[in-house]
């Protein structure tokens, strides 16, 4: 069986905000407006794959925010959400995997805390800081580069990553990731799969994309894969992204 893993936003569905995308089809509501898009032949293709392997996302957003998403006629078997920290069976929550998150990242809840204390009082802050499903800690900053350099320097020494992307910047425990969050869902669930194709277009899917058979990103992120891998142009990736699983169906 195939293994698809991957990302979700700005790898298979667009912001609202998204230019030149072709063929949008709205695919998250919030308070009653579309906010992201997912294009008419990533969502065709994304059911094909759907019904010919195992297509399972593994995404940053929280079970809340995940749960907006309407990818089209089906819903994933599995998903990976909260950076890998929950897993959804069939759109359920399974609590054995949770208790297991935590307890992998239990030792870094103190500097998360640490963290959120010195974000309090960032003036570069514009959104409250939010610990994300209990797991990980989220905000937004007018200045987000400074904000996370400030951070690092805080937290050089924590068992935690600070990472950004956009205006949003993160505290994550290091043991909390996409990659290994896949590495442990096949090891407890699956015993059939003969690849995995990982997809991701940000620093936070670089652990993802090292964690199968073949990655496949876009030109614009930089890093050097552990294993075979496949860049694709920016423009339209989700249509590329499907175009290339497709071929491995």
């Amino acid at each position: 069986m195939l293994l698809f893993a991957s990302d979700i936003d700005n790898t298979l569905i667009y912001s609202h905000k998204k230019e030149n995308i072709s063929s949008k089809i709205p695919c998250e509501l919030y308070n009653g407006e579309t906010i992201s898009f997912i294009t008419k032949y990533t969502k065709e293709n994304l059911e094909i794959v759907h019904n010919n392997a195992l297509f399972v996302p593994v995404t940053t957003r929280s079970i809340e925010q995940y749960n907006r998403i309407k990818f089209g006629n089906f819903i994933p078997n599995y998903a990976l959400t909260s950076n890998g920290g929950n897993l959804l069976i069939k759109g359920k929550v399974d609590d054995s995997w949770y208790s297991q998150t935590v307890a992998l990242c239990k030792h870094a809840f103190d500097s998360l805390t640490k963290g959120e204390e010195f974000l309090e009082k960032d003036s570069n802050r514009t959104l409250e800081v939010k610990r994300v499903d209990g797991l990980f800690t989220y905000t937004k900053s007018a200045a987000p580069q400074d904000t996370v350099n400030r951070l690092q320097e805080l937290l050089i020494n924590e068992p935690v990553n600070v990472h950004y992307y956009g205006n949003k910047v993160y505290i994550l425990p290091n043991t909390l990731d996409k990659g290994s969050a896949l590495k442990r869902f096949i090891n407890t669930y699956l015993n059939n799969i003969d690849k995995i194709i990982t997809a991701g277009d940000s620093v936070f899917d670089i652990p993802l994309l090292n964690a199968g058979n073949l990655a496949i990103f876009p030109n614009s992120l930089e890093f050097n894969p552990l294993n075979e891998y496949l860049k694709i142009k920016d423009s339209n990736f989700s249509d590329e992204l499907l175009k290339e699983v497709i071929k491995h169906l």
